[in-house]
């Protein structure tokens, strides 16, 4: 049976709806009593994605992918916002705190804001910020393309892209700081 605390720490293989990967950092996040997981996983086809793991009672998965936010209509603040021909209604915002262990691309420990939003086929639409202005943000950008220019992802060591400058989770965007991804629910999510 699949335990998101032990199986998500860094360094375990897990398997998300069939694909193996393995975990390369964790986010243990915390609002108000309420804890859930964020872990960074690198699938072995070379994707590297964002598995958020909350309990309602029983453990809920969804796989979050980023999303140029060029290509989102709206924004934090806003009572729906489009992706893709798809509207997504406000969900739920709020401040969390979280304890980071490995590869994330954070600071050790810190805050984020996030304002999500649902579509009626489940899939959401996240705007998360993390730290204080200027401060380090979560990178998901390891591999692929540059979400700006479309350019084979080859960064700088400050992590921006080497075609056309941009850093993907800071300057993409009218949002400016807030990362904007999308979340599929993960049907099947076990130790491999």
């Amino acid at each position: 049976m699949f335990d998101p605390r032990a199986d998500l720490s860094p360094g375990r293989r897990v398997r998300i709806d069939g694909k193996p990967g393995s975990v390369h950092g964790l986010l243990d996040l915390e609002e108000e009593g309420d804890r859930w997981l964020e872990a960074l996983v690198h699938l072995d086809e070379g994707l590297a994605l964002w598995l958020s793991v909350e309990w309602m009672p029983t453990p809920v998965a969804t796989v979050w992918l980023p999303v140029r936010p060029t290509e989102v209509d709206g924004g934090p603040g806003e009572k729906q916002v489009r992706l893709g021909g798809t509207s997504f209604a406000f969900y739920e915002n709020g401040t969390a705190s979280y304890q980071a262990t490995g590869e994330t691309g954070t600071e050790p420990a810190g805050r984020v804001d996030y304002v999500d939003y649902v579509a009626e086929d489940s899939r959401r639409v996240s705007f998360e910020r993390y730290g204080e202005t200027g401060a380090g943000r979560r990178s998901t950008m390891l591999t692929g393309t540059c979400p700006q220019c479309g350019a084979a992802w080859q960064p700088t060591s400050t992590g921006h892209c080497t075609s056309c400058g941009v850093n993907p989770t800071v300057d993409v965007g009218a949002w400016g700081t807030w990362e904007v991804s999308i979340g599929i629910p993960a049907n099947d999510v076990s130790a491999a």
